[in-house]
Order: C-alpha cells, then structure tokens, then sequence
C-alpha cells in the first residue's frame, strides 16, 4: 500500500500548486483589469457645454456624462465657460483644470481633482548634508541657500563652528552643493593705501597733462609706419629727470619719452611687442597704458611713473601737509573706512531732577575727513573702485550748543588696474590764521621790541587732495620651491650672538664651579657636539 500511495501524494501536490497558481493569475488579471479601467474611463468620448457654471457642478456632470467618480479638493472654486464636442474625458480634464491651475489624480476607481501645487509626485529621497564653511560667513551663506529649498526640506546653521546642515532631496541637495562650491572659496584681498594731503590753495596744483597728449592712436594701426622711435634710447634715461629740467625744456622730454621721428624702410620691423618698451617709463605726470598706443589716463598713475617723487613735489613745492598714510588689506567686494576726525562734544538735552541736581546728555560729533573705498577685481587684472570721501569743517554753534558743520561729500567709481592711483581734490575749506611780523633786531630788543612787532590775520584756503593706490594681494602661501629654499638659508648672522651666548653661559658655569678661567669659543666648530646637532638642524652651520 504504501508504494502505491506515493503517486497518489505527488497527484495531490500537483493539483494544489495548480490551484494556487490558477488563483494568483485570476487576481492578477482582476488587479490589472481594475486598474484599466480608470484608464478606459478617462478614454471616454463627451460632448458637453456651459458658460459661467460652477467648476465643481461641471465636474460633476462631467463624471455622470462618463460614468465615473471624480471628488474635487475643497481648495478648486471658480466658474468655468466651456464647449467641447466628441472629446475624451482626460483630455478634457487636462484643458479646464489647468486653465485654472488645477490638475487630476487618477486612482483605482476615481479621479482627484487638486491644485497644481498640491500634486502629489513620487516621493523623492530625502538626504542629509552638513557642511563646513571656510572662507564665506555661515550665516549669510544659511539665508542664501533657504531659495533652493523644497517645500519639506529644512536647513541648520552653526555660527560658532561653521557648519550648515541642510536635508532635502536628493536634486536639491546637489543644487546647494554647486552653490556652496561657487561661494566658499578664499576671496581675493586688496591692499588700499591713501594718502590724505591738505594743499595751500594759494599755490596752483597741475600735473601737466599737456606733456603726454603726442601720441593718442595705437601704433598698429594709423601711425604703424610713422611713429616716434630711437634705437639709442634708454629706458632707464626717464629715471634719471629731474622735475627742473623738465620746466623749459619741453622738446627734451618729449625727444626723451617718445624718441625723435624716423620714417621706416622696407627692413625695419616693430611689432606690438616692442611698444611697450619705448613706454615704459613715462615722465612723472601722467599715465599711459602701452596697449592702446599711449592714451592719456589723467589722475591716473601706473607703476612706471615715480609716485614718491610726484608726492616729493606736492610736499616741498606746494607747501602740502600729509595728514594721513593709512594702508588696509580689505577682501574683495567689502568696505574699507579710513577717518581723520576729532570729536566735539555739545550738551543735547538737559534735565532737572527734584529742585537743584540737573542731569546733561552729552553727545559728540565727528568732524574731519572720513573717506570709504569699496573695492572689486574685475577681469584682466582691473579693479573697479567705488570712492566716497566726506570733508567736514565747523563753521559755528547753534542755539543749542551744537556744532554747525559744512560737509562737502564726493561719489565716484572708477575703474583702474592693479597698482594703478587714483587722485581725489577740489574739497576746499577757508580759515582765518594770524601771522606775526617783526622788524628784524628791533623786535628782538625787550620791552622795546613790542613796538616793532605786529600780528597780520589773513584768509587762508586750503584743498583737500586724496591718492588712494589699490593693490591685489595675490596668495601669500609659499611655493614648494621657495620653502626649500627657506630650509637651505644660512644665518650667518647669527653665528656670533651663538658664541657669546655660549661663552657666557660657560664663564658662568666657571665661576660657580670651577675657578679655573675657561676657554673662549671662537668658531662654531669648538661647540659640543649637541649643539652642534641642534645647529645642523636649522641650518646655521
């Protein structure tokens, strides 16, 4: 019996796996049948017509007209006007809603009508990033970065350490890293100097600029066959001018700074290249920039002018006080505010308190030259200055006490190169100054000599000239082959302070010790071997 029962159990597993299988397959077909059929729904042909009819009655006629349910969100208000005609349902739903800014959801067996910005996607990945800030400020970086974010996504910031946390998904998130990447790089540093000169007006003040107007088109194209040259000039000669030379001596300077004319034959070659050659040291005065033939740049000054002998003059000649040198190293695109100013204090409100105490509110103002320079590195090595200088001058008090100021202010941007100044004037203000006079050895005689002595009070007019050089502070870090070469430096200086120092450490340790007179170091070679170690090391030796 029991060998024939084994066919029967494998008939009997057989039948039921088939069963099982059988059923599995019904309810396949059953769930892509139902599924179809929201599908085939929206597929239906209707025709179907209204003006100004509630958006939510047109729904519902339109799923009666197809037989479907369709439930529309509380938020989908509006009236609609519409006249379609053998159109399929899903189409139609496509054109009205969106009209609106509505949209659908299809279901197993109905169909959800809802605002566009309530559509409900395949839910992304959510992700979580934390960065680490270097260069840029978390917290403004933190307020730039919130537009990236999704409606879910959130955002952390660390002041104190730095650090911004951000979870969205997963797009988002790689959005905010290309931004990040952008921003939070070490930003270039300019170096700012101004040079704030107060000038006796009396004296005129000129930089000559007629001296540098010969030669204003590029030399490849109007003047390539004809230009100014010497093959004997020396591009060191305009060093050598000096300023009263150049008084009376005009064809000089102009034979000394561009050359003498010479036509060209056939064998001459000049190429761009050479150009800048001839112009390299122009006289103090100007500035010309070698690409576009010698142009003149008025107010500007380049690195191949002598600016300290330019200033030479302005001190000694002009009768010019330098009130301030400042220097700033500022990072690109921010504020750099230099201020010369004295404080004059003026009582603003006073109060009695009870019967005799009163109580004063002493308030100062700033009075002087304040002078704000923003900075920003253009391309090809250009720097774009927005320039706001503030002169200020008392001129009186109020009622009240409070100082009355006559402020002259000033805005500009210029655009200059790197290293390149920029001057600034026309801030004027009038004083009255006393000059004593004496006649010479009878106002020196006592008691007599105030007799021959008198006190002139005279107008004075001063202008206020500012030069502010900029400068791109390029990386500081050193290269590798300059820090090998630092390692390989020898201090030589240092070999007899080492000496004396170890020659009195010994004369001490003598004296406290031994009585005997020790012996003195006179070269390096006689110091103990560990010294000489320590020595080998820093590369002394």
């Amino acid at each position: 019996m029991r060998g024939n029962s084994k066919p029967y159990f494998k008939i009997v597993v057989a039948a039921i796996a088939l069963a099982v299988f059988l059923t599995a397959s019904t309810g396949l077909c059953e769930d892509k049948k139902v599924m179809s059929q929201a599908q085939e729904l929206l597929k239906t042909r209707i025709t179907f017509s209204c003006r100004e009819m509630p958006i939510t009655t047109v729904l519902m006629q339109l799923a009666e007209l197809a037989d479907i349910d369709i439930l529309p969100s509380p938020k989908v208000t509006g009236n609609v006007t519409v006249k379609i005609t053998d159109v399929p349902l899903g189409e139609a739903l496509t054109n009205i809603l969106a009209a609106h800014g509505y949209t659908y959801v299809a279901t197993e067996n109905m169909i959800r009508v809802v605002p566009v910005s309530e559509l409900i996607s395949v839910k992304e990945k959510i992700t979580t990033e934390i960065y680490r800030i270097t260069y840029a400020d978390a917290g403004q970086l933190a307020a730039e970065l919130k537009p990236f974010l999704s409606k879910n996504g959130t955002i952390a910031v660390s002041v104190a350490t730095s650090n911004i946390m951000v979870t969205d998904t997963e797009q988002r998130i790689k959005a905010i890293d290309r931004f990040i990447e952008e921003i939070d790089r070490q930003t270039p540093q300019l170096l700012i100097e101004a040079r704030i000169y107060d000038v006796n007006a009396d004296h005129s003040f000129e930089l000559e600029p007629e001296w540098f107007l010969q030669r204003n088109t590029p030399i490849t194209e109007i003047n390539r066959d004809r230009f100014r040259t010497d093959t004997t000039f020396k591009v060191d000669a305009a060093n050598t001018l000096k300023s009263q030379d150049a008084e009376g001596n005009m064809e000089a300077i102009l034979e000394l700074d561009t050359g003498t004319f010479n036509e060209f034959e056939e064998s001459d070659t000049v190429t761009k290249t050479d150009f800048p050659t001839f112009r390299s040291k122009p006289i103090v005065g100007g500035s010309f920039d070698p690409t576009n033939g010698g142009t003149l740049q008025f107010a500007l000054f380049n690195d191949a002018i002598s600016f300290n002998l330019a200033l030479h003059i302005l001190e000694s000649e002009l009768e010019a006080n330098l009130l301030a040198n400042p220097r700033v190293l500022v990072l690109d695109n921010e504020e750099a505010i230099f201020k010369i100013i004295r404080e004059v204090p003026y009582t603003e409100s006073v109060q009695t308190v009870g019967t005799s105490a009163t109580i004063a509110t002493i308030q100062f103002k700033d009075i002087g030259v304040i002078l704000n320079v923003k900075p920003h590195i253009a391309r090809n090595d250009m720097i774009r200055l927005f320039i706001q200088p503030e002169f200020g001058v008392q001129v009186g008090v109020n009622e009240s006490g409070a100082p009355e100021v006559d402020t002259r202010k000033l805005s500009t941007t210029v655009l200059v190169r790197n290293g390149q100044t920029v001057a600034l004037g026309g801030l004027r203000k009038k004083e009255m100054a006393r000059k004593a006079r004496k006649v010479p050895i009878l106002g020196d005689i006592p008691l007599l000599g105030e007799l021959f002595k008198s006190e002139v009070e005279n107008e004075i007019t001063t202008e206020l000239v500012v030069f502010i050089t900029t400068t791109i502070v390029h990386d500081t870090r050193l290269s590798e082959r300059e820090e090998e070469l630092l390692k390989k430096t020898y201090f030589e200086d240092a070999k007899p302070l080492v000496l004396d120092a170890l020659n009195k450490i010994e004369e001490r340790a003598g004296t406290a010790g031994k009585k005997e007179e020790m012996p003195k170091r006179t070269d390096v070679e006689e110091i103990d071997p560990m010294v000489l170690e320590a020595f080998e090391k820093i590369n002394i030796r």
